[in-house]
């Protein structure tokens, strides 16, 4: 999950290259795409499928205290690096 978001600094990078390298018209958007585009699918279906496990009082359920703590990551460390 740390690397995950300390690739975000790769992530940027490469956005920044391949934005260079086809000659980009819109920097920002293709910068919002990447900090935001995949990783809010991906934790949107996360929690969907949290919310699921705890209707049905599942033990594998994530507490929301670390769902909270993937949020601060995500938007202290990953988004920034972008």
């Amino acid at each position: 999950l740390i690397l995950y978001v300390v690739l975000g600094g790769v992530a940027g990078y490469v956005c920044a290259r391949m934005y260079k390298t086809f000659k980009g018209k819109n920097w920002q958007r293709a910068t919002f795409v990447t900090a935001f585009g995949f990783p809010s699918i991906t934790f949107g279906i996360f929690f969907l499928m949290n919310l699921l496990a705890v209707s049905k009082d599942s033990g594998d359920a994530v507490p929301f205290s670390k769902m909270v703590v993937l949020l601060l990551l995500w938007f202290g460390i990953s988004v920034p690096l972008v």
